[in-house]
């Protein structure tokens, strides 16, 4: 029994109304008092549970001496909830079609949010490098202006796995490296493995931009915990991209 009224209720009938229709079939046709007794539901409760069943297709009724008696139709019109559910779908979907051709030129005219993501402490950064080499396209530029490169030892092996990565992919990179007792040393770290030139600056930063295609980078990487953000936004690549020419211009070969 409790296997039935499972399958009744999971297409879609209370536990009163499976009861009710279940007692049904069993009493053939019954009187609302006699149904309350085999179900022990109120009587308050039972004509909304008929009313329920009726309009679910499964019981309908008959009039004697002005009394109700309810009658439970085949099991065969279990198919009319579905045919019913496969008919309020079909209206969903109709709306649904609707809307979207409502919602396409509000879309298309509505300039998009960022889309970003925060990356933190050292397996968050590598993350974000993994994610960056994805990220590069071939044949591309990238450029970054990094902070004071002692920050860098003890994420330089990350670096130096991306920039094999950003050779094989033919993706050239400009950078521009504040001017320190490491700068040259890891310049030319990244001048063998190729596709690279970089720039000296005499600036002082801690934290570091790269911009390559629509996506802006940010990171810090000093003795704090190394945290980044990846921005997807045209407006903000552009911007630094600016920013970065303008420094490459002064900054020395």
């Amino acid at each position: 029994m409790n296997e039935i009224l499972g399958s009744l209720e999971e297409i879609g009938f209370t536990e009163k109304e499976a009861k009710t229709y279940i007692a049904l079939l069993q009493l053939k046709e019954a009187k609302t008092g006699v149904i309350c007794k085999k179900t022990d539901i109120p009587s308050s409760h039972i004509y909304n549970i008929l009313d329920s069943l009726i309009e679910k297709g499964v019981v309908s009724y008959k009039v004697i001496n002005n009394v109700k008696i309810f009658i439970p139709n085949k099991p065969e019109a279990l198919n009319t909830i579905y045919l019913k559910k496969q008919e309020d779908l079909e209206e969903q979907r109709k709306k649904i079609k609707d809307s979207i051709k409502k919602l396409k030129p509000i879309s298309l005219n509505t300039e998009s949010l960022s889309d970003y993501k925060y990356f933190e402490g050292i397996s968050g950064f590598r993350a974000m490098w993994l994610e960056i080499d994805e990220l590069l396209k071939p044949n591309s530029e990238m450029i970054i202006l990094v902070s004071n490169t002692e920050a860098w030892e003890k994420v330089n092996p990350f670096y130096l796995e991306h920039h094999k990565k950003r050779v094989k992919n033919k993706v050239f990179e400009r950078m521009i490296i504040p001017k320190g007792k490491m700068a040259e040393k890891m310049a030319k770290q990244r001048k063998k493995i190729g596709l690279f030139e970089p720039r000296y600056l005499d600036i002082d930063n801690e934290a570091e931009f790269a911009v390559f295609g629509n996506t802006l980078m940010i990171q810090y990487s000093g003795e704090k915990v190394p945290r980044g953000f990846l921005i997807n936004d045209p407006t903000f690549a552009k911007s630094f991209l600016s920013l970065f020419n303008i420094l490459w211009k002064v900054a020395k070969p």
